[in-house]
């Protein structure tokens, strides 16, 4: 289903489709062998199935809507394995691929549901995952070795916080002392993050953004096919912890009458007044706290973020998730894509 201006549904089944065009051709057919004063009759009917036949069929011009709730089927000791992808592309200005890297592991999922009536999904990341042995080989990421990502759900599925924060601030601090005493960072730097990081935000901004992003349809109740207007958060890539709030649109629709998968799409961007704040930003970015003389026109400068859940109803779960952030500086594009794919599930 489509949006229709938010005042109806557009439906496309190919099934339906391919029915109906043959029922068209062969009623042609007769028409061209029939004698004149059947035709005005076969006309009529052809004029109908050729309506019937165009591939987008309006259904509605009301206000008709399907509501759906995402409520996942978790079972408590349920495990999920999921191919978590990182993709990372510049592309020129005629968006050509000038440089890629792709890095993966594998995210094990295990659900608990608590006395406290609230659900605990603990994520562990793996290098390698055998899916018919149910065995995994711990990832070689220092960070990563010891320390669960341990989220916490309300019985509606509506995303609480990150359990284990102070955990993982203890992490982040040991890994930011370490690069201090390396000289990688200033002690401006060190002490300022260091400070950031008694914030359970920032340590879930560092540490889980895409999986509380990956969660977010959860619990919630949306109407299929219609187009909603959404305020969204695009980060500022040149300015430490500064993020612009931009309008996007965000869609919840399913293809066909036969289908088991809802798709949310949602896509952002900044636009014509953010030119100028993004280019001096860029300057300054370039410049790295000197005086440097920049002599370049100012850049056209886009930043986006597009997302895709696709939501399996017979199993009632999410089955992959895309998160898609760029960088368009006159035409040449830096991309940084997260994609997760789910392989397994195990009661």
């Amino acid at each position: 289903m489509f949006s229709n201006g938010g005042k109806g549904r557009i439906m496309f089944t190919l099934s339906n489709f391919g029915m109906k065009l043959c029922i068209f051709a062969t009623l042609f057919h007769t028409f061209m062998r029939t004698q004149k004063q059947n035709k005005l009759i076969l006309f009529v009917l052809i004029l109908l199935m050729g309506i019937m036949t165009l591939p987008f069929s309006v259904l509605s011009q009301g206000e008709h809507t399907t509501l759906y709730k995402f409520k996942p089927n978790w079972k408590d000791g349920m495990e999920m394995v999921w191919f978590h992808k990182v993709t990372n592309m510049n592309t020129n200005e005629r968006d050509m691929p000038i440089y890629m890297t792709i890095d993966s592991l594998y995210s094990v999922m295990n659900f608990s549901y608590s006395d406290s009536n609230t659900w605990i999904v603990s994520i562990r990341h793996f290098m390698k995952y055998d899916v018919p042995s149910k065995t995994a080989y711990l990832a070689t990421v220092e960070t990563l070795k010891n320390a669960p990502i341990l989220l916490e759900f309300d019985s509606s599925f509506n995303y609480i916080g990150l359990q284990n924060w102070e955990q993982w601030r203890d992490t982040l601090q040991k890994n930011l002392r370490i690069e201090f005493e390396k000289k990688k960072i200033a002690l401006k730097t060190y002490s300022e993050y260091r400070q950031l990081y008694e914030q359970p935000e920032e340590v879930e901004n560092v540490v889980v953004n895409y999986y509380i992003q990956m969660f977010s349809i959860f619990g919630r109740s949306v109407n299929l096919g219609v187009l909603n207007p959404m305020v969204a958060e695009i980060k500022n890539p040149f300015k430490e912890r500064e993020w612009l709030t931009k309008s996007g649109d965000e869609a919840f629709f399913s293809y066909g009458d036969n289908t088991n998968e809802i798709v949310r799409t949602f896509s952002a961007k900044s636009d014509k007044e953010d030119f100028q704040t993004l280019a001096e930003d860029y300057f300054n970015y370039l410049r790295q706290g000197s005086d440097i003389e920049i002599s370049i026109p100012p850049p056209r400068i886009i930043l986006e973020r597009d997302e895709i859940h696709t939501y399996d109803i017979k199993m009632n779960n999410l089955k992959e998730y895309r998160m898609e952030s760029s960088v368009n500086i006159n035409g040449a594009k830096t991309l940084l894509e997260y994609r997760f794919i789910l392989l397994n599930i195990r009661q």
